[in-house]
């Protein structure tokens, strides 16, 4: 019984995996009106181009503080991008993290 367990935790496990892949055309698929993040933002929310993963569609994403992590990928299936560092930090690239200009 164990490895049938194994074997549906590795099924899960790939499917996810490639769910979170930006695969090419993905955008070709993607409705950008359904997302939660879609504009008009609302609260400190910031429009942020492209901010959706994979980078299909606009979306609206909350300022990062300092010392959060922050990303700005290439969209080749790393991690997806962060939304902005709040004004007066910049994103360090080094480090990851929003630090004081």
């Amino acid at each position: 019984m164990q490895p049938l367990w194994v074997a549906v935790l590795c099924v899960c496990v790939a499917a996810v995996a490639c769910q979170s892949s930006c695969i090419p055309d993905y955008c070709d698929r993607v409705d950008c009106s359904t997302l939660t993040t879609a504009p008009p933002c609302t609260g400190d929310a910031v429009l942020k181009p492209h901010g959706s993963p994979c980078g299909c569609c606009d979306a609206c994403v909350q300022p990062l503080g300092e010392g959060q992590f922050c990303y700005f990928g290439d969209r080749t299936g790393g991690p997806a991008a962060t939304g902005p560092c709040a004004e007066g930090l910049i994103c360090d690239k080094r480090t990851n993290t929003c630090r004081k200009l």
